[in-house]
């Protein structure tokens, strides 16, 4: 398969007998990079190499379960699971190692971080209501964070164990009518289309499509530019630094400018594989698990570190070779960094997506979530006719739901599960579309063929995705 049109589009895919996908060479105008793959007998992937020559290297048990990961290093990440089939353990080259327990509907009950001496580093423990809403987090320390839901599951309150407290209100279609941070209020205004208006002090315009295009606190105004798919290509700031981004055909983000120059990105599928600089040499590479969003390693400078994260999937803490904690993160229940120690240069945070920290923004793939108003920049780029609001995030249930596309498929790694074949079948049938709308279109087109609604199915199965994907089940 052959695309071009400028930076960042593919310009040869190529597959085996079996019609899977053997390499993939991306042009990036200065440069060009190839990533090529290998497949066992069962269609596992068993090698990847680099445009460095490097060899990634995959084991499976014989039920095809993911055993190890071997980056071309020969750092080793190991796997083992229950007889359900579920995540109990990971362990990375450095010897920490992450255990998970569950309870009897699957549920992730507790995620603990420890390191070879067995002094522990960081620990989670869930409970869940009668639907699956978690309802406490506690931590090794035993600090217990709370949580309360509407009658619609949406979070309500948050209490934290430092003695604060958050609550929220929201209206009929999701959108965010309060904040009140203990005990001070904020309130958000909105038009007929669900674009948010105002927040407090800060006021918000839009484009005719929907497109955030100015945000204004006082007299500070944040600029927003976007190209003909709707997706972010520039952001001016109150002091007129400017970030840009370009695209591949569809969501994955080829580059990114800012003062200090440009950061190219290779990707492996959805995930990056490798940061590159102006003239293509490495800058950052990544190993990830076999799960989107799902960073182990990253080597940077010469030096390698290890992510390690909570039952929601977010990182809260990256090790060096020697297990030492080098960075840490904490965040508010909708992923607003609320502390941060070490000076680890890293994309990955809440939930393990990539934080835009000149701009304040997630990038979501498809497009940007602002985790200070709790939704996204942009409206949903598939538009279910089941969706009433095209910003909101989660369903305003950041603790069950996750959004890695940014496209409102909240259960994705569930969905594909249950509808796996005609799922595949169609994202290979649309592959060749011009364009990242014209290809969302023709999924849509064809999933409505097959007779899927996707946001119907999804709500029913968005619920838990984080511990199906954690777990293994999903």
């Amino acid at each position: 398969v052959t695309n071009t049109g400028g930076l960042g589009d593919i310009t040869c895919k190529t597959y085996d007998e079996l019609n899977q996908l053997s390499s993939t060479t991306v042009d990036y105008g200065p440069f060009n990079k190839t990533i090529s793959y290998t497949y066992d007998a069962s269609g596992n992937r068993k090698t990847m190499t680099d445009p460095d020559g490097g060899i990634t290297t995959y084991e499976y048990d014989q039920v095809n379960r993911l055993l190890s990961i071997t980056d071309p290093s020969s750092n080793v990440t190991t796997y083992e699971y229950d007889n359900a089939g579920r995540r109990t353990k990971l362990t990375n080259q450095n010897s920490v190692n992450t255990t998970y327990t569950y309870d009897a509907a699957n549920r992730l009950l507790n995620l603990t971080n420890t390191k070879s001496n067995e002094d522990v580093i960081s620990s989670y423990s869930y409970q869940y209501d009668n639907v699956g809403n978690k309802l406490n987090m506690t931590e090794v320390d035993g600090n217990i964070t709370c949580y309360e839901y509407d009658a619609m599951d949406r979070l309500i309150n948050v209490a934290y164990p430092d003695g604060s407290t958050t609550q929220y209100t929201y209206d009929g279609v999701g959108n965010r009518l309060t904040q009140v941070v203990d005990g001070v209020p904020t309130s958000y205004i909105y038009d007929a289309d669900n674009r948010l208006l105002s927040a407090g002090t800060t006021n918000y315009s839009y484009d005719n499509n929907g497109n955030l295009v100015t945000k204004t606190n006082a007299s500070n105004t944040t600029t927003y530019q976007y190209d003909y798919e709707n997706r972010l290509t520039k952001v001016t700031l109150p002091d007129t630094t400017q970030v840009t981004y370009q695209y591949s055909l569809f969501w994955n983000r080829l580059s990114k400018t800012i003062t200090n120059g440009t950061t190219y990105y290779l990707y492996d599928f959805e995930d990056i594989l490798m940061e590159l600089n102006e003239t293509g040499a490495q800058k950052a590479r990544y190993t990830h698990g076999p799960r989107i969003d799902e960073p182990i390693s990253m080597i940077r400078k010469g030096n390698i570190s290890y992510y390690h994260f909570d039952g929601l999937n977010s990182v809260t803490s990256l090790t060096d070779t020697n297990e030492n904690v080098i960075v840490t993160y904490q965040y508010d229940a909708f992923g607003v960094i609320a502390s941060e120690t070490g000076v680890v240069e890293n994309p990955y945070r809440f939930i393990s997506r990539e934080y835009e920290k000149e701009i304040g923004l997630y990038f979501h793939r498809a497009r940007y979530y602002d985790p200070f108003v709790g939704r996204y920049i942009t409206p949903d780029p598939i538009k279910e006719l089941d969706e009433v609001n095209f910003y909101t995030y989660v369903e305003n249930n950041p603790l069950a739901f996750h959004d890695p596309y940014g496209t409102g498929l909240k259960g994705a790694g569930s969905f594909v599960a249950e509808y796996g074949l005609k799922v595949g079948s169609v994202y290979l049938a649309c592959l060749c579309a011009p364009s990242f709308s014209k290809y969302m279109q023709c999924v849509k087109e064809c999933l409505d063929a097959e007779g899927i609604t996707v946001g119907s199915a999804l709500k029913d199965l968005a619920k838990g995705v984080v511990l199906g994907e954690i777990a293994g089940i999903g």
